[in-house]
């Protein structure tokens, strides 16, 4: 009959570095249960902001603001009706959440679709070079808008 040991009690640094790795698991797991709760809900704004968090923080500045600005404020028919948070249209060359189009836009299944949709042609914009570190200079470099008023528009917004 084999003799079972006890394994060795850790203590100090690898203690430390377990219960941190313990931390981040239960948080990665309670952060990745809301982030599927919220997609089952109706919007609200401070959903959106919650969901951002959750998901991609550095959204929360410019982006939430292209978000008011081309929704209107959440009012437009191409978001309450097709989810549309951020004026996408539909996209044949990067991987995409939307489900098809709807009044020459994409139309997705649930506005937190759209916010991940967001994130993916962001994404594929930085794959070809683009930096976001000045998120309004790589909106400029990109010719996301012919409007030469827009970053004002976007500063203007206060969040």
């Amino acid at each position: 009959m084999p003799l079972i040991v006890k394994a060795p009690e850790l203590k100090g640094f690898a203690q430390d570095t377990l219960i941190k790795h313990y931390e981040y698991k239960i948080k990665e797991y309670e952060d990745n249960e809301r982030i599927h709760e919220i997609k089952t809900m109706e919007f609200s704004i401070s959903l959106l902001k919650e969901y951002i968090n959750l998901v991609d923080p550095s959204l929360m500045e410019v982006p939430l603001r292209q978000f008011i600005l081309e929704t209107g404020w959440f009012k437009s028919e191409l978001f309450q009706v097709y989810n549309n948070i951020a004026g996408m249209k539909y996209p044949y060359v990067r991987e995409t959440t939307a489900t098809g189009t709807a009044m020459g836009y994409a139309m997705y299944s649930h506005w937190t679709d759209s916010v991940d949709d967001y994130i993916y042609w962001r994404d594929h914009w930085k794959s070809k070079g683009y930096k976001t570190d000045d998120y309004y200079n790589f909106l400029s470099d990109i010719n996301y808008s012919t409007s030469p008023g827009y970053e004002k528009l976007l500063r203007d917004i206060d969040i």
